[in-house]
């Protein structure tokens, strides 16, 4: 199979194209606001139409439509004949991004999707191309990469649907295992959608990416509410369009069973490689009382690094001491902000250990988790490196934490 690209040559913008698009557009969320805020519906009166003005204004109106200047290049992956690639064009459609097939390129000139793509694009940038991004990716590229072992395969628990974080650390990763409460959830084909209904779906969708955009992570309840509205449910959206915009071709999918879990194995290539690469999401619960099979089917998959972010201070508690000691024993090392495995439980004749960044203590919510010893360590000059990003609940540079823990061989 070739690994070269072609590229799409699509016809540039005109200065007349812009205006028409940027005014099809706020047409659109226009409808839209009158569609989904029944408040406004019932407000037949000049204070209707300013509630109108006054939402569309805070969401950018028109001046918050942009259309670039010039027609952007747009890669697309070349295709073997015979292959199926129907789960990456899905990928790429509800991403944003161009498709091969007809019937989705039929779709993706209407409106809806049109506006859906400048949104997301404008979305997806204004975080990859921040500070936060080059930077993390910087500093996993020297000095994460220089203290761990080559390690193929990555547990991201707790993780949810959050594929983007651990792509950006840890990009040579062959497979990786991510698990959460969510469900797997649906990707269905737009084609049986009606306009409106695709509408809100691919509205929904992007706001349901707007806690991992922000913070870095996403609450569970907040996605799982977010997730059940419209027919794309689930972290099945969330994962596809994440691997189609992070530049991977999505190969296939398969969903199974875990004891009682449900999983999705979702095999995918990086444009320009020809080695597959594999993303397993499991919906299950990690505490003592959850399946046992579930840590069992992740233990076979190693050597294993493991990776720890916004852990809601889980494996502080004995009800998560199963999955602590698991961790612990499977892995070559661990990655982790404050909220992850307590320093305590790291043995130093096991362990290599190394701070970053600063550790100010926890969150009012998290009061309890408050570690001394830490805190001590983190006032020892010297005792930590400077860190210039941040990941989880400490989203501020100067306040982020990360500790790593390599086992000594």
């Amino acid at each position: 199979m070739s690994d070269c690209f072609h590229l799409s040559s699509p016809r540039d913008i005109t200065n007349s194209d812009r205006a028409s698009y940027a005014q099809e557009a706020f047409a659109s969320r226009i409808e839209t606001a009158l569609k989904y805020h029944p408040f406004i519906m019932r407000s037949h009166s000049l204070f209707g139409a300013l509630c109108v003005v006054l939402l569309l204004t805070a969401c950018g109106g028109p001046r918050g439509i942009s259309v670039p200047e010039s027609s952007p290049v747009i890669l697309l992956p070349t295709r073997e004949n015979g292959e199926d690639w129907r789960m990456d064009d899905l990928a790429r459609f509800y991403a944003g991004l161009p498709t091969a097939e007809s019937g989705l390129r039929d779709i993706e000139a209407l409106p809806v999707w049109r506006q859906h793509a400048m949104e997301f694009d404008r979305d997806w940038r204004g975080v990859t191309g921040g500070p936060r991004h080059p930077r993390a990716r910087q500093w996993a590229a020297s000095d994460l990469r220089a203290k761990i072992p080559p390690t193929p395969v990555i547990y991201y628990l707790f993780g949810g649907a959050d594929f983007l974080t651990v792509d950006l650390l840890f990009p040579d990763a062959r497979e990786i295992y991510l698990v959460g409460l969510e469900p797997v959830g649906e990707l269905p084909s737009p084609e049986g959608m009606s306009e409106e209904t695709l509408g809100f779906a691919l509205a929904n969708l992007r706001y349901s990416f707007y806690g991992l955009f922000d913070r870095g992570f996403s609450e569970t309840k907040d996605l799982r509410a977010n997730l059940a509205r419209t027919p794309l449910k689930g972290v099945k959206p969330l994962l596809f369009v994440t691997l189609a915009r992070t530049g991977s071709q999505v190969l296939s999918a398969r969903e199974f069973t875990i004891g009682a879990g449900r999983a999705i194995e979702i095999p995918f290539r990086r444009m320009g490689e020809r080695m597959q690469r594999k993303l397993v999401y499991i919906q299950g619960d990690l505490s003592n009382s959850g399946d046992s099979r579930l840590l069992d089917y992740i233990g076979q998959h190693r050597p294993a690094g493991a990776y720890l972010k916004a852990a809601s201070y889980l494996l502080h508690e004995e009800a998560f001491s199963r999955t602590r000691r698991f961790l612990l024993s499977s892995t070559q090392f661990i990655l982790q902000d404050d909220s992850g495995i307590p320093l305590r439980a790291f043995d130093p004749s096991v362990w290599n250990l190394y701070f970053y960044g600063n550790y100010l203590g926890v969150m009012p919510i998290f009061e309890k988790y408050f570690q001394k010893d830490l805190y001590e360590i983190y006032r020892t000059p010297g005792a930590a490196t400077p860190l210039m990003f941040g990941l989880g609940y400490r989203i501020r540079d100067d306040e982020a934490c990360q500790i790593l823990a390599v086992k000594r061989f």
